[in-house]
């Protein structure tokens, strides 16, 4: 199915939760506002509790082909974990009527059961490996790799004065079959594969 073909989108029942884009405003506002204020560093969420949260509240804005997804969200890494605790938070936990489960993955081979899939910088070196996989899924991809979106990461996210910023390729985000929300690519940089 290419990626410009009608979709029925894949939507998550918020309520009570009601993830609205203002609420996602207001977090992606406190998100970039981190290391803005003299407070001690302990008081201020860390830069890998500000990517989990970015993690948490994309799905809403991204349109997944129609059964897609089944009851469960499945967030994966791959490569080391820089999140140590962070995004356990969200184990357990549910948007709308979907549970969030996190998987810590080594090898490529268990990628298409991920929903979304964040690739660490350690395996920068894995990435075609690890796009082949993939081929015939729709993952959205999120890193935090300088570069990554170039290659064809979906999402990356990069620090502009220790600021977390969201840069989104589009092209990558077409050939997964997924469509990201127009408000979402407002709010975020916008980049095109390294061969264009």
């Amino acid at each position: 199915m290419k990626w410009y073909r009608k979709q029925q989108k894949v939507t998550f029942n918020t309520k009570p939760y009601k993830i609205t884009f203002a609420l996602f405003i207001i977090i992606f506002l406190l998100c970039l506002a981190i290391a803005q204020t003299d407070t001690d560093a302990e008081q201020k969420p860390g830069e890998y509790e500000v990517k989990a949260a970015f993690i948490y509240n994309i799905p809403p804005f991204v349109t997944w082909p129609p059964n897609a997804m089944g009851t469960h969200i499945n967030i994966c890494v791959i490569g080391d974990d820089p999140f140590g605790t962070a995004l356990d938070a969200t184990e357990e936990q549910t948007l709308g009527d979907k549970k969030m489960v996190i998987s810590r993955l080594r090898e490529p081979r268990h990628l298409k059961e991920c929903h979304i899939l964040f690739i660490s910088k350690t395996d920068k070196n894995r990435l075609s490996q690890i796009f082949n996989t993939l081929k015939g899924t729709s993952t959205l991809t999120v890193g935090d790799t300088e570069g990554f979106a170039q290659q064809g990461v979906i999402i990356n996210f990069y620090l502009v004065d220790h600021k977390v910023r969201l840069e989104i390729n589009e092209d990558a985000a077409r050939r997964a079959n997924l469509k990201i929300s127009s408000k979402l690519l407002k709010l975020s940089r916008i980049v095109q594969d390294a061969d264009k």
